[in-house]
């Protein structure tokens, strides 16, 4: 590029208001663009005006800027193209059947599966004491993690405190409508203490650890795989805290997998497992898993320890801080979170801050 010296003396000697000309000049040679581009125009550029020619020469194939936008050829497509055009409106019209699993995921699944891999100190932990692939000696415990029904309305409290315009992440409406729907369809399952217990824990487990935990309690109590297999196969169709005995006698004569021992022997060896537990009730056998029971005694032993420190507080009461202080081998929060479920106790928020309150129907209980 070049600028000539005489209309650069010429353009300082001038008024301000005249434009400079540049001229812009290149070496015309095959394959390379010429373009040749006078401006006169005043230095506002909101009045700015172009004059001059833009002349653009170029190889045989490139549209000429001159030319109508109807008179340039539309692009031919290879078949490449046309492949990729094809799937990409296949993906637009067809979302759903391309991902037919996305729509059919419960909220309430997402939630429940959230807590679970969230905090482990807010989740109830079952040990197994089989780890698949190791020897018996570096086996160390593992662990199913189930959650409280009540984790999930507070869980929904918390999103409609932090996003009132928007309702929550999972109403609660949807939330009962939708667990018993997961528990009917064998995506969850339901492990309770016994019936006679006046606030039995109840926690909900996916049905995928609870086949692990069986599969465990089989190799922990050695017996015959195809009783095991055959309990496995009857699952979707028991899905409650009980099975009555008039029930598993017609799902045996009814049974798609094979098992040549009798029902009796069967029915025995589960409970030699600790699968089934025989229930108060004649007649009815109740889920369960060996380590249930250790969990159960640990759960009652912190909440008898928890009354019994509200009780004898000055007016049945202490803060949430000071009670997170005490060692205890539950969470203290997810302990207090279901006592006040149950009814138990109560928050109360004062100045100093939130504080746990026992109810006066509740004292009695303390001392069981």
């Amino acid at each position: 590029m070049t600028i000539d010296d005489e209309e650069t003396d010429k353009s300082s000697t001038q008024s301000p208001k005249k434009a400079l000309q540049v001229f812009i000049r290149r070496p015309h040679k095959k394959g390379v663009h010429k373009l040749e581009h006078k401006r006169s125009s005043s230095p506002s550029v909101a009045s700015r005006k172009r004059s001059g020619q833009l002349v653009i020469s170029s190889n045989h194939g490139l549209p000429s800027i001159g030319r109508k936008v109807s008179e340039i050829r539309k692009p031919v497509l290879t078949s490449v193209h046309r492949s990729e055009i094809d799937t990409n409106d296949l993906f637009r019209e067809n979302d759903d059947s391309v991902f037919p699993d996305v729509a059919c995921v419960s909220d309430t699944l997402l939630a429940i599966q959230s807590l679970k891999n969230g905090s482990r100190s807010q989740t109830i932990a079952i040990p197994l004491t089989q780890a698949p692939g190791r020897q018996a000696q570096q086996r160390a415990p593992h662990y199913i993690h189930g959650i409280l029904e009540c984790q999930l309305y507070i869980l929904i409290k918390d999103a409609n405190n932090h996003f009132p315009s928007v309702g929550g992440t999972v109403p609660s409406l949807q939330v009962s409508t939708e667990l018993p729907q997961l528990l009917r369809a064998n995506k969850l399952r339901r492990l309770s203490s016994t019936t006679q217990s006046s606030h039995p824990l109840t926690i909900l487990l996916e049905t995928n650890d609870y086949v692990r935990a069986v599969w465990d309690a089989h190799h922990r109590y050695p017996g015959n795989a195809a009783a095991t297999e055959w309990f496995l196969s009857i699952l979707p169709k028991c899905t409650g805290l009980c099975i009555p005995i008039i029930q598993l006698e017609e799902l045996y004569r009814n049974s798609s997998v094979e098992c040549s021992e009798p029902l009796e022997s069967i029915l025995k060896q589960l409970q030699q497992m600790q699968v089934l537990m025989a229930s108060h009730s004649s007649g009815v056998f109740q889920l369960w898993l060996p380590s249930w029971g250790l969990v159960l005694n640990a759960w009652e032993a912190a909440r008898r320890k928890l009354l019994l420190q509200l009780k004898q507080s000055s007016f049945q009461e202490r803060s949430v801080q000071a009670l997170q202080q005490e060692y205890s081998p539950i969470d203290t929060k997810l302990l207090i979170d279901w006592m006040v479920d149950q009814g138990e106790v109560q928050f109360r928020k004062r100045p100093a801050g939130v504080f746990v309150k026992l109810l006066a129907s509740d004292e009695s209980w303390s001392t069981r």
